[in-house]
């Protein structure tokens, strides 16, 4: 990446279980000694399918987590982990049918400076699901 530059990944979530589900996304890095992880910000849209996706061709998809930073801890992105809706958690019904797609972007600032020149960092996304009935 060069400062100013945006890649996107499309991802899909389905439920392919039983019972319908609800989600909450979170977010960690790995990062050299130049910490690299401290200047990109991701921002995560839905409804955009894989193939607009990876080109970048977002339209007016509604942005779900927005310019966010993710550190070497676990960082929220969207929604909450923990047991029990929580504000911005994304709800999917059972079937094949009910699947959501996902497209994130990375992006490193135009302002980056040439001290994270050949840094690298690496990022895991974590979904954590929890059924919806009775919980």
């Amino acid at each position: 990446l060069a400062p100013g530059d945006t890649v996107y990944r499309a991802v899909n979530v389905a439920n392919t279980g039983s019972l319908d589900l609800r989600y909450a996304i979170s977010g960690q890095t790995t990062s050299d000694t130049k910490n690299l992880s401290s200047v990109l910000s991701y921002t995560i849209y839905t409804g955009v399918a894989p193939g607009p996706c990876s080109i970048g061709n977002i339209g007016a998809a509604p942005a779900i987590a927005s310019n966010k930073t993710i550190g070497l801890a676990s960082t929220a992105l969207v929604g909450n982990k923990a047991n029990g809706f929580q504000a911005g958690d994304r709800n999917l019904a059972t079937g094949p049918a009910n699947n959501e797609d996902l497209c994130v972007a990375m992006t490193l600032p135009l302002a980056t400076t040439s001290a994270f020149a050949s840094a690298s960092a690496n990022v895991t996304l974590t979904f954590d699901a929890e059924q919806t009935k009775n919980n």
